[in-house]
Formats: C-alpha cells, structure tokens, sequence
C-alpha cells in the first residue's frame, strides 16, 4: 500500500487497514475495537483533521434494539418526539429521533481509537496482498 503525501510504502502490518475516517469507517472501527479488541486497527485520513461540518440523524425505528443501546452514548442529541408544523397543519410524532454531530463523532473517535488514525494520509494504491 501507498500512502501519505510523498509517496510511502506502508510497511507495519494490521489486522484491518481502513481508508477515510467518516461517519462509516469510524462507526465500523469502533463497532470493531468493541467486539474485537486485539484487532490492530488502523484508518488512514486524507484530511489534516477531521471535518466538523456533518450533522447525521436517524428516527429510532431505523435502528434495531440492540444498535439502538450501541449508538446512544455516541447521540449529540436524543428527543422521545417531535413536533411536525405546516401552515394549516401540524401534529407531535412520538418516533424518537437522534442527532450525531461530526464534534461529536470526531471526539469519541479520538477517545476510543486514539493512535490508529493517521491523519494527512492520501491513499495511493490499496491492495490485499501489500
């Protein structure tokens, strides 16, 4: 694999190598370092930091129970309910609703996964047997 801005060859060995530390490869990361501990993970950013511009939301429906108990500690926000207003019409909704900001995401990255993201890391080539 090559990496970074002047051109590298990876050469440590890990057991997972994820490219780009978004919303994806972070949940999978941290799904990963929860079940499989002694896992060398490793995720490589293009960006110098990352981005703290994103908002994700999700009813509490789109999530089973069990990824519902996972994620909580993650919400920025959490509402049992909302509101829904139009001009002549509006009513309360009692789905609840999340919210996961980008300050938050990029916090519990840093918290949890700590030394395995590699920011200003631009992927050059991936291939499995490199």
């Amino acid at each position: 694999m090559t990496f970074g801005y002047e051109a590298r060859t990876m050469d440590q060995d890990h057991d997972v190598i994820m490219v780009g530390a978004g919303l994806a490869a972070t949940l999978t990361a941290l799904r990963l370092r929860a079940l499989r501990p002694e896992l060398d993970l490793c995720l490589l950013e293009e960006q110098p930091r990352a981005d703290d511009h994103h908002t994700w939301c999700c009813f509490d429906t789109d999530l089973s129970e069990s990824d519902r108990a996972w994620m909580s500690p993650l919400w920025s926000n959490h509402w049992e309910g909302y509101q829904v207003r139009f001009p002549s019409h509006q009513r309360q909704l009692s789905t609840g609703y999340n919210r996961l900001s980008a300050t938050r995401l990029n916090q519990v990255r840093d918290e949890v996964l700590g030394d395995c993201v590699h920011y200003g890391q631009s992927v050059k080539t991936l291939a499995a047997d490199h």
